[in-house]
């Protein structure tokens, strides 16, 4: 029977014509290869993908401004772009350290506690200067999800050598010669601007603790959005696609001990960044000299002065 199948189609049809079963062979051999397209269509089809994700591309960013800056000027959370948010501070509370403060920038609150200046290890001393010592943590649940790693992650890890070079400029490291000062900032609740709270708290923890500084260090994040500064990012301002930069400087001046810049900035933006953020620096610098110096008033009756 096999024999008579495959024979019998040869037998039925006229020479020169195929026979049905290789007919359906031919026809599967087509489709099974591939057919590309010319030259010209496939570059019209690669220009054509180019051309829909740049649209995407401009598209998103103009979705993302609207999002950030309304059509009326105003910000998310009801500010306009040059304006802070709220800035709250207590200083003195961890009665085991030298000076501490808990800070409230907005919605972000940091707990910071200074230790020292005191004899360290051996390994870690100067013969010459103080060594600072820096360690950034975050709480499991500061922000949206939760984190099984508090510290020593590579970002916290990147914060707290910042913190240790830009402290370094500020603290008269030379009054303390083969000693240490350790430096714990906890941010607790996380909304932005983690980092510039970060400085700002340790600098009024520094001042509670005595320790001689240059000055009160200030510190800001801005960003840039349409050629449109703003400033004090929160967290749902600081996507993935918006530039911002962080600075901190010394009495508001324009000594700058820190700068940090997250995702890419255009270089005809970056004065207006850092414009915006030195002028950030200098409101903030004020607020932190007025805690200061009341924080100094309520301290005086207890030294005697």
């Amino acid at each position: 029977m096999l024999v008579f199948a495959e024979q019998a189609p040869k037998a039925l049809f006229k020479q020169g014509e195929q026979s049905p079963t290789e007919a359906i062979k031919s026809a599967s051999a087509t489709k099974s290869e591939p057919v590309s397209p010319p030259e010209s269509t496939q570059t019209a089809i690669v220009e054509e993908k180019q051309f829909v994700w740049e649209t995407i591309s401009i598209e998103n960013t103009n979705f993302q401004a609207m999002s950030i800056i309304s059509e009326h000027g105003f910000r998310m959370d009801g500010r306009r772009p040059a304006q802070i948010r709220n800035i709250n501070t207590r200083l003195g509370l961890n009665r085991n350290a030298e000076g501490s403060c808990y800070l409230e920038h907005g919605n972000t609150k940091v707990l910071c506690a200074v230790y020292g200046p005191y004899e360290g290890k051996a390994s870690k001393r100067l013969e010459d200067r103080c060594a600072i010592v820096c360690q950034y943590s975050t709480t499991t649940f500061s922000g949206l999800e939760r984190k099984n790693r508090p510290r020593g992650d590579r970002k916290s890890t990147e914060i707290s050598r910042l913190l240790e070079k830009a402290f370094e400029s500020v603290i008269l490291t030379e009054s303390f010669p083969r000693s240490q000062i350790d430096i714990f900032c906890e941010v607790i609740q996380g909304d932005g601007s983690n980092l510039a709270a970060c400085v700002n708290a340790t600098s009024l923890a520094l001042a509670d603790a005595g320790i001689p500084m240059k000055g009160i260090a200030s510190a800001a994040t801005c960003g840039i959005v349409e050629t449109k500064p703003i400033v004090d990012l929160t967290s749902r301002e600081e996507t993935d696609l918006l530039p911002r930069v962080t600075l901190a400087t010394i009495c508001g001046r324009d000594e700058v001990i820190l700068v940090e810049l997250q995702n890419r900035l255009h270089i005809d933006h970056l004065s207006v960044v850092m414009d915006a953020a030195k002028a950030t620096c200098a409101d903030v610098y004020e607020c932190l000299a007025v805690v200061a110096q009341q924080h100094l008033k309520a301290c005086a009756p207890i030294l005697g002065n």
